[in-house]
């Protein structure tokens, strides 16, 4: 893979990206004193999306979505403090339509009562 970006003081630093071997675009990226911060892009070796989300001061922040080698969605979520956070859907990329959920708080996934008790509050049964 081949890669383009800047070094500030022998970090990376600034916008960045990476290309697959056939060319195609693999990451777009931007980085503060060598770590990950700002909007994050990742993509297939067919150029369709794979990841987007938001990275601070090196870690996972806000809404982050995964796609297949298709680009159709098949999960989204949150990170707070680079944990996965609040309620994660999942979607089946064949019909579009939701899967599942998943709840989490600080990173820990949550299961039985506490999980419908959270999905409940959020309004999705």
């Amino acid at each position: 893979m081949a890669s383009v970006g800047s070094y500030s003081a022998g970090a990376m630093s600034g916008h960045w990206q990476r290309w697959h071997a056939n060319g195609e675009l693999s990451v777009d990226a931007t980085y503060r004193d060598g770590l990950l911060d700002g909007d994050y892009d990742e993509r297939w070796p067919n150029g369709k999306p794979r990841t987007h989300g938001t990275y601070r001061v090196g870690r996972c922040e806000g809404l982050w979505t995964g796609f297949d080698r298709e680009g159709r969605r098949l999960t989204e979520g949150n990170y707070k403090d680079g944990e996965t956070d609040g309620i994660w859907t999942g979607w089946n990329p064949e019909t579009g339509q939701v899967a599942g959920h998943a709840v989490y708080v600080k990173g820990q996934i949550l299961t039985g009562e506490q999980k419908k008790a959270a999905l409940e509050a959020a309004g999705i049964h």
